[in-house]
């Protein structure tokens, strides 16, 4: 519909669909899962507006790398050997570019697609292990990070995915991206830490028992039991955040 409406009202205008106008206190006592992987250009869609959402509504954002490739065998195991029709791929690409309009952000289709990404969801989780240490020390009282992973760190990991078209699977290109993170190239050992491993594949498994089958998918802590999928529902999730509630008497079926 956001596409929609800007039609019929004219580009000039730039409509956009707003959330509710109830704005939650100001305190980060709500917190937002953004469920992704790097292999997504749908994931790198909805990322781009995480820090908006954290910094608009003073939540706390956890992002949670999951491996889409594990998700995909458990739900449809089919989908990455089924032949797509070219009027389905030609869809596709231009929702994607119709989406980078829409949220002015760059984006190119990666060239290597299907993308391996499992050292990049790893790093992931090592920056992630390295933001707690650094923050360790905050006290009650103390302004506390709207985040579990800085999320200019998850941009750079995005980036050579979605934004400049490089390819990943280059040991080189890795370094390029942990020198533009301004961390040492060392830390690319650490992807190999147990802990770090597990918690990937943790991360996977809890995505899989929660039925989630796509990504990225959002959770709020204030409706744990409620998972929306999908970049293009963002305004429900920003609802959700100033307090709507998703109905939890309707069933459907097929």
């Amino acid at each position: 519909m956001h596409f929609v409406e800007n039609s019929l009202l004219g580009q000039a205008h730039q409509h956009r669909l707003t959330s509710l106008s109830y704005r939650p206190p100001r305190s980060n006592s709500i917190k937002l899962k953004f469920i992704f992987d790097f292999a997504s250009p749908w994931s790198y869609m909805g990322f781009t507006q995480m820090k908006r959402i954290a910094l608009k509504y003073n939540i706390f954002i956890e992002f949670v790398p999951v491996l889409l490739g594990g998700i995909i065998k458990t739900f449809t195991p089919n989908y990455l050997t089924k032949p797509r029709s070219a009027a389905s791929r030609n869809y596709a690409f231009k929702d994607l570019k119709d989406w980078q309009k829409w949220h002015d952000v760059p984006f190119t289709f990666n060239s290597k697609f299907p993308l391996r990404s499992i050292q990049l969801l790893r790093l992931a989780l090592v920056f992630e292990r390295r933001f707690k240490l650094q923050n360790i020390s905050v006290q009650d009282g103390d302004e506390k990070p709207l985040w579990n992973i800085d999320p200019d760190i998850i941009q750079q990991l995005f980036n050579p995915c979605w934004a400049t078209n490089k390819n990943i699977a280059d040991p080189k290109e890795i370094m390029k991206v942990l020198l533009n993170c301004n961390v040492n190239v060392d830390i690319l050992r650490k992807t190999n830490d147990k802990d770090i491993k597990d918690k990937l594949r943790k991360n996977t498994e809890w995505a899989i028992q929660n039925g989630i089958f796509g990504v990225p998918t959002y959770n709020i802590s204030t409706q744990p039991k409620v998972f929306i999928w999908g970049q293009d529902r963002l305004n429900i999730v920003e609802d959700m955040i100033c307090g709507w509630r998703v109905p939890t008497n309707v069933t459907a079926k097929l």
